[in-house]
């Protein structure tokens, strides 16, 4: 009997353009935030995963690669572009791949990896400034100048202990 892995390692081989309706399985339906119209999503660590389970990643990549070739971008994270799906998906997939083996190869031998989490997409992190330190304490609302900056714990069993009177 043929396991999986085989079965899907031979036919992959045979059959190249069957990996990116095999990834697209994975991908899930993503809708147009202003269109709203369905697209095919994109794959995420918990996707890899899955993918893993049934064939060999470093196959995959292989023959994403040979495939591909130069039109994979696989320096970032490759979210909502004009690229055509199989490409997009095949790229994430490899950067995926790379990220965790590279992330894996960093920790002890024999360490299990932690997941990694997908970059968020470039205009989310446009919309949403950072927010900055302030150098200077706020002042409360209502005009006043005393500082409203908050002690620390060690600060206030400090105090507490400082205001005690002595036992004799």
């Amino acid at each position: 009997m043929v396991d999986t892995r085989e079965y899907l390692r031979n036919r992959f081989a045979a059959n190249p353009s069957e990996i990116t309706q095999f990834l697209s399985a994975f991908s899930g339906t993503a809708w147009g935030s202003s269109s709203g119209v369905p697209r095919p999503g994109d794959l995420d660590r918990s996707n890899y995963d899955s993918i893993c389970k049934l064939v060999d990643p470093r196959e995959l990549t292989d023959l994403l690669v040979a495939k591909y070739g130069a039109e994979l971008k696989v320096d970032e994270y490759e979210r909502f572009s004009d690229r055509p799906v199989e490409i997009r998906l095949a790229s994430q997939f490899v950067y995926l791949h790379r990220h965790i083996r590279a992330a894996s190869e960093k920790k002890e031998p024999g360490a299990v990896a932690k997941p990694t989490a997908v970059p968020p997409p470039a205009k989310a992190a446009a919309k949403a400034p950072e927010k900055k330190a302030s150098a200077t304490p706020k002042t409360k609302a209502k005009g006043s100048a005393k500082p409203t900056v908050k002690a620390t714990q060690a600060q206030k069993s400090a105090r507490k202990t400082a205001t005690k009177p002595k036992k004799k």
